[in-house]
């Protein structure tokens, strides 16, 4: 996993978010918009791996990023529930 994709999900961690909530927009980027520009810069990489590993989905209207299972699962084995 990149490593941009590692903060990404750790957004998610850092908010609580459970399994197929949403995350919205304004509280992803008042996270990000305090990362080093390279990470910034590498956000769209982070995403389309995230969605490829059906870890997050971010909807058409792009409003929220939903935490799927398998991201869900990443964040929170079954050991540490």
């Amino acid at each position: 996993m990149l490593p941009v994709s590692k903060k990404i999900m750790e957004v998610f961690k850092l908010y609580k978010i459970g399994r197929k909530e949403a995350l919205s927009w304004p509280s992803f980027e008042s996270k990000t918009k305090r990362w080093e520009r390279d990470f910034q810069d590498q956000l769209n990489e982070g995403f389309d791996e995230l969605i490829k590993m059906q870890y997050i989905r971010i909807p058409e209207d792009k409003f929220s990023i939903f935490l799927l299972d398998a991201g869900y699962n990443y964040l929170y084995p079954p050991r540490t529930r």
